[in-house]
């Protein structure tokens, strides 16, 4: 039983690695990430309190038997109360510890350690759930685990800009929940119906599959390196801003030295 969990444990670990050494200017407290990741395995339990009334009332299938079935599943059962659940949680950390979100980058850095969080406790019943564990964790520590990550990127990135264009505060609210949502539930429907479709349909699906995830790298490495340039720009500013500052101090010091020398 350890075996099984240490792989699937560690495909979030070296997430967490990853995302931490993207933030360039400073990192974050690891305090509060443990907690962020911490947060993320909440989430887990408020995604079933979702879940559990949608499947209860058959909304949700039982067993994916068409591909109605699997776009039901995947947004219904999984996108949709995955990412709510997540993004709650992360505006629950952001209430509690707004300044902390000083820079741009730190939303992203929070909302992907949400995720990561969540990612690995899913894992964990995934992996451990089945007679093939060793499949099962490799596909998922290529897939669905970096999956998880991404669309915590994303949302993360659509946060950082509601904090620093405040008054265009709901739009990109509305951006960080939907277009997770919508990877998110994309990539589960090309999982999913993969097993419900012909072998030839299969194939295809599960390629755009492997096109999709790896697009969706391309765009969040693109948006984390621009958060970071934001960030750095904003530094740069920053700092002259304050030698200006000193440098008109100064002048004025001499100015009055001056003054008084003429009395």
């Amino acid at each position: 039983m350890l075996y099984p969990i240490l792989a699937a444990l560690a495909p979030a670990i070296i997430g967490a690695i990853y995302i931490y050494t993207r933030d360039k200017s400073a990192p974050e407290p690891a305090k509060l990430l443990l907690k962020a990741f911490g947060y993320g395995v909440v989430s887990i339990g408020v995604t079933m309190l979702i879940v559990a009334p949608l499947s209860y009332m058959g909304i949700v299938p039982d067993e994916i038997r068409s591909f109605g079935d699997s776009v039901t599943t995947s947004f219904l059962g999984a996108a949709i109360p995955e990412e709510v659940a997540k993004f709650l949680m992360l505006m629950l950390l952001l209430k509690k510890h707004r300044n902390e979100f000083d820079q741009y980058i730190d939303a992203v850095v929070y909302a992907a350690f949400v995720a990561l969080g969540f990612a690995a406790i899913e894992n964990i019943m995934y992996v451990i759930g089945s007679e093939d564990w060793t499949t099962v964790a490799v596909t998922r520590a290529l897939l669905a685990v970096p999956g998880h990550m991404l669309y915590g990127v994303i949302m993360g990135y659509y946060v950082s800009l509601a904090l620093f264009m405040p008054q265009r505060k709901g739009h990109y609210l509305t951006l960080a929940i939907a277009v997770p949502v919508l990877a998110h539930g994309f990539y589960d429907v090309m999982a999913l119906s993969s097993g419900v479709i012909d072998g030839g349909l299969a194939l295809v699906m599960m390629a755009l599959l492997i096109f999709f995830v790896s697009r969706l790298w391309k765009h969040c490495i693109k948006i984390i390196k621009r958060h970071n340039e934001a960030d750095q720009k904003a530094k740069a500013e920053a700092e002259a801003a304050e030698e200006e500052r000193k440098l008109d101090s100064a002048n004025n010091n001499i100015d009055k030295n001056d003054c008084y020398g003429g009395k």
